[in-house]
């Protein structure tokens, strides 16, 4: 088998590339060659450089630390990385691109961290270099490190320990007649560090606590604030009076293990945790004519002109100053391109397919415009805590801690306060609040993995409710097949063509590229791209042409397959019935659903065998908001749709799921995206979501238990307040992992 000149590894006799007479396995390999032998190369073109010109403002934010003035340090992902050549290249980028410091890979992650001299070569070059030679750089925002968590623990920690090791002196006897200045001396310390742990460690509770009274609404945060100010005043009253060193040791316990309870549990929520940001397909800042210079998303005015280069994302709704082609699969789910002409309204989150276009801000972003779109506009209560709820738990468990206080106080005035705090922090219902956003987080994972990505996990309870399933049919129901037209294409020329459209990311590419299979891919000598046209290429002397029929000097509206000027063949679409769609409805009514057909298509004859679903509930030319109308106050409604003109039925539905042939395609409004080669899997996640919902019902009485049991222990004097601080985070943890792990098991 040939091996490769500069890995020699085994090359893939469809992936082989020649270049000045030698055979690689990959683009990878040629250009660490090439650029390690000390070859002349021309380097990013002007167009490329371009593409990463938003990147000129990055920060810290975005991976990038200035260490000093010339010495910057970029942290980023280069997914393109697939073997030993890519580090090769990479590692010793230094020796082939000035300005290069320093460059360390992790393959396992495929994540690079560049060093690099910003007054030789800038970011937006450096990037541009990177994708030149196979590995272009994706940008993920990196959050804000929550170091004030680890802080607050560790001054929680240290004042316990101290705290502790001052109240151990009279615990072992040590008396006021022995040593009057010792007993009082560490009886101040245990509550000066017991004092400092409540301001700066158990702040976080009484800020919450007091915004809560302040705003007038009960939190759950009340009931273990108030347990702590009462400690502390019960504590102090006694050290002051002289009777005793309180419970000042106890409660710099309290503290700690209430601020370990809340880090471990955020720990193990972000463990758990899935969700992308919509600003991660976002620019970062785009070029503004109007100044002159780059400017971040959030500092774009109203009025102002800037521009968006080719393959560049639309960052805000805009006015074209021009003629534009654009891809809304980001926001429609639908791939094909756009013509759109000067004066026209563009639209957050579209693609730039053509050449650098000029456009006209319409409404300043106040915030990710795109992100605003997919957040929900409603605040989300169903299946958690409700507010009515935590409004009667925290009365009732203040009732419930004055009462053991009052009685205690007769029994055994010493330990009155000491119940009534051990009350108010092991009743506090902290699994009771995250039963429902773990296991439906956990269920959210496990879809996705089905091919369902929900925006919440309130969508997965609101499908294992539905009843009423209202579909969409063009692009839902209906896909689109390829309608393929050739006349004379040999297995050698389609091995061109296959080479041709494997280096493209265009929609039509990719359909051709289905429709021409796993094969052999000729070696081309030369291959080119013309942005809105088509592509072209070389192969043995002779010139191959695949785009528009207008671009080709012929008639039609396909697209058009040529060699030498011949046409050889025409490539267009139809739309189809999914197939298996009976089945699919038979198992959803099965689980109690009703089907209705909502088009805004003319009135098409509906497969016979589809009458028994539809008859009486089919609606066609029917516009945007004539099918909101017809969904708008359905119960348990959940609208499937698969474009733009879905947004507002899937806005009034109680459950809107966006149908699209792959997962980067966005949906606005849609509580979740369902692949469409996943769309007879729909019945199975029902099946799913409602015995998540089941097994949240079964964590709400684990959890009732807990409070019930634990509450009775506190009131017979069996918990101190330590033990209760303790208790309450294993409680939660075992509630959480009770979820988890039996939403994995119902998979």
């Amino acid at each position: 088998m040939q091996k490769c000149q500069f890995c020699e590894q085994p090359i893939d006799a469809g992936f082989k590339i020649t270049r000045d007479g030698n055979d690689y396995c990959c683009t990878g390999c040629a250009t660490a060659d090439a650029m390690l032998g000390g070859s002349d190369q021309e380097g990013p073109s002007v167009k490329l450089i371009d593409r990463y010109s938003h990147l000129s403002l990055i920060d810290h934010k975005e991976g990038l630390d200035k260490i000093n003035g010339n010495h910057w340090q970029w942290t980023i992902q280069l997914p393109g990385i697939h073997c030993t050549s890519c580090l090769i290249l990479l590692e010793r980028m230094g020796e082939w691109l000035p300005g290069v410091r320093d460059v360390r890979v992790a393959f396992s992650t495929k994540q690079a961290v560049v060093q690099f001299d910003p007054e030789m070569i800038s970011v937006s070059r450096l990037a541009a270099w990177l994708d030149f030679v196979g590995y272009p750089p994706s940008i993920i925002t990196q959050k804000k490190k929550a170091t004030s968590e680890i802080a607050e623990l560790g001054i929680a920690g240290f004042a316990m320990g101290n705290a502790m090791m001052s109240a151990f002196p009279e615990y072992f006897g040590l008396s006021e007649e022995a040593n009057f200045q010792l007993l009082y001396f560490f009886r101040y310390s245990t509550a000066f560090f017991a004092t400092i742990s409540l301001m700066v460690a158990g702040k976080f509770y009484l800020i919450n606590a007091f915004k809560a009274v302040r705003y007038r609404q009960w939190s759950l945060d009340i009931p273990i604030a108030l347990g702590m100010l009462a400690l502390w005043g019960w504590s102090a009253h006694l050290l002051f009076t002289g009777q005793s060193g309180g419970y000042f040791d106890s409660l710099s316990g309290l503290i700690f293990f209430l601020i370990l309870g809340r880090f471990l549990q955020g720990r193990t929520y972000a463990a758990f945790s899935f969700e992308r940001t919509v600003d991660d397909f976002l620019p970062i800042s785009v070029f503004s004519l109007t100044r002159g210079e780059f400017v971040r998303l959030g500092d774009l005015k109203e009025g102002e002109e800037y521009q968006i280069p080719t393959e560049g994302i639309v960052p805000v709704k805009s006015t074209l100053m021009g003629k534009a082609e654009l891809d809304y699969s980001f926001i429609t789910g639908e791939s094909e391109l756009q013509q759109l002409d000067r004066d026209q309204t563009i639209f957050a989150g579209a693609r730039n397919a053509g050449s650098t276009l000029i456009a006209k801000v319409l409404q300043a972003p106040t915030q990710s415009e795109v992100e605003g779109l997919w957040k929900s506009k409603d605040r989300e209560t169903t299946g958690w805590v409700s507010e009515s709820i935590t409004a009667t738990f925290t009365i009732s468990v203040l009732i419930i801690s004055f009462l053991a206080t009052f009685v205690w106080w007769f029994i055994n005035p010493d330990r009155a306060i000491e119940i009534g705090v051990s009350v108010l922090i092991i009743a506090c219902p902290c699994a009771l609040s995250l039963a429902a956003p773990f296991a439906y987080g956990t269920a959210s994972k496990l879809l996705s993995d089905m091919g369902l990505y929900m925006k919440s996990g309130l969508g997965i309870e609101k499908l294992a409710a539905a009843q009423r399933f209202f579909w969409d049919k063009t692009g839902t129901l209906t896909e689109r097949a390829s309608s393929v037209n050739i006349t004379e294409l040999s297995e050698s020329n389609k091995s061109v063509f296959r080479a041709m459209v494997g280096r493209s990311s265009h929609p039509v590419s990719r359909l051709l590229a289905q429709y021409l299979q796993e094969g052999p891919k000729a070696t081309l000598s030369r291959w080119e791209e013309h942005v809105g046209k088509g592509i072209e290429a070389e192969f043995e002397g002779q010139t191959f042409a695949l785009g528009s029929a207008q671009w080709l000097n012929t008639t039609g509206d396909q697209t058009v397959m040529a060699i030498e000027g011949h046409v050889v063949g025409g490539f267009g679409s139809e739309f189809s019935y999914r197939a298996n769609l009976t089945e699919l409805f038979q198992a959803i009514s099965d689980l109690g659903g009703e089907h209705v057909l909502i088009s805004g298509d003319h009135p098409r004859e509906l497969p016979r065998n589809w009458s028994k679903y539809f008859e009486g509930k089919s609606h066609f030319n029917k516009s945007p908001q004539q099918k909101s109308s017809l969904v708008q106050g359905q119960k348990n409604a959940v609208f499937l749709g698969d474009g733009l003109n879905d947004v507002q039925a899937m806005e009034s539905a109680d459950l809107g799921i966006a149908v699209v042939e792959n997962s980067m395609s966005y949906i606005p409004k849609s509580g979740g995206v369902l692949l469409a080669n996943q769309l007879l899997e729909l019945p199975a996640m029902i099946r799913y979501s409602r015995r998540v919902r089941s097994l949240v019902k079964w964590a709400y009485m684990l959890s009732l238990l807990y409070n019930l049991s634990g509450v009775a222990l506190a009131l017979f004097g069996a918990l101190s307040p330590v033990v209760a601080a303790i208790l309450m985070p294993l409680s939660s943890i075992s509630v959480v992992l009770f979820v988890v792990l039996g939403a994995r098991a119902l998979r």
